[in-house]
C-alpha cells in the first residue's frame, strides 16, 4: 500500500512561497491501477515524485508497505526504490550507445544480481514487451513506440511491486498509445503490479480503475 499523509511541497522564491502541493492525502492499495490527472502545473508530477521517493516533501509523510520514506538517506531511498519500484517517463532515457538488452540491464547493475541473472531477466522483459528479436539493436533503430516498450521492459525487469509512469504516452501517436496502455494494463492485471500513472489526457486516465484529480496542488476528486 502507498500512503501519503498531509503532503506539502513548497519552493521559496525571492519574494514569495510557491506551493506545488498543499496538504494532499492519498492512499493506493496494492494491485490498484490509479491515474493522477490534472492540467499543467496542478502538482501531479510532484505528487508522483514524492510517492516514488524521487523527491522529499516539505512536510508530510509517505509510507510504502508500512515503511516511512521520511527519514531515509539518499542511499537508503535509492536501495528501497531499486527493490520495490519501477519508473517510466515521457522521455525514454535510453542510452544510444547500448543495445536494448544492455539498456534494460542498467538499473539492475545497482542490485545484487549476477551478470547472468541480469541478462536473463532483461531478455525475459524484452520478450514480454514484444521485442525479443531486437535484443542487439540500438535505440536509434526503433520507432518511438518501440523505444517506450524498451523503457517499460527496463522498469519491470527486476519485477517491482509498484510501477510509476509519468506521461508515458505523451510522445506517442494514438495507435501506439493504445498499444502501450494495453501493455501497462496487462502488467497490472497479470502480475498484480500496482500502477500509478500521471496524465493530462482524459482518455488515458479512463483506462485506470480509479482517478485522483488535482487542481492547484490540491485533490479535488
Amino acid at each position: 500500500m502507498i500512503y501519503g499523509s498531509d503532503l506539502e511541497k513548497r519552493y521559496e522564491m525571492k519574494s514569495d512561497t510557491v506551493f506545488a502541493l498543499k496538504g494532499v492525502d492519498v492512499s493506493i492499495e496494492e494491485g490498484e491501477f490509479v491515474a493522477i490527472v490534472g492540467t499543467s502545473g496542478s502538482g501531479k508530477t510532484t505528487l508522483l515524485q514524492l510517492l516514488g521517493g524521487l523527491d522529499k516533501p516539505s512536510s508530510g509523510e509517505v509510507r510504502i508497505d508500512g515503511t516511512s520514506l521520511r527519514d531515509m538517506t539518499d542511499a537508503e531511498l535509492s536501495s528501497f526504490r531499486n527493490k520495490k519500484m519501477g519508473f517510466i517517463f515521457q522521455a525514454f532515457y535510453l542510452q544510444p550507445f547500448l543495445s536494448l538488452q544492455q539498456n534494460v540491464e542498467v538499473p539492475m547493475m545497482f542490485g545484487s544480481e549476477s551478470p547472468e541473472a541480469r541478462a536473463a531477466a532483461a531478455a525475459t522483459a524484452i520478450e514480454a514487451v514484444g521485442l525479443k528479436d531486437r535484443l542487439s539493436h540500438k535505440p536509434s533503430e526503433l520507432s518511438g513506440g518501440q523505444q517506450q516498450r524498451v523503457a517499460i521492459a527496463r522498469a519491470v525487469a527486476h519485477e517491482p511491486k509498484i510501477l510509476f509512469a509519468d506521461e508515458p504516452t505523451g510522445n506517442l501517436d494514438k495507435n501506439t498509445t493504445a498499444d502501450v496502455l494495453s501493455l501497462l494494463q496487462n502488467l497490472n492485471r497479470d502480475r498484480g503490479m500496482t500502477l500509478v500513472l500521471v496524465t493530462h489526457d482524459e482518455n488515458v486516465a479512463a483506462t485506470a480503475n480509479r482517478i485522483i484529480r488535482l487542481e492547484d496542488g490540491e485533490v479535488v476528486a
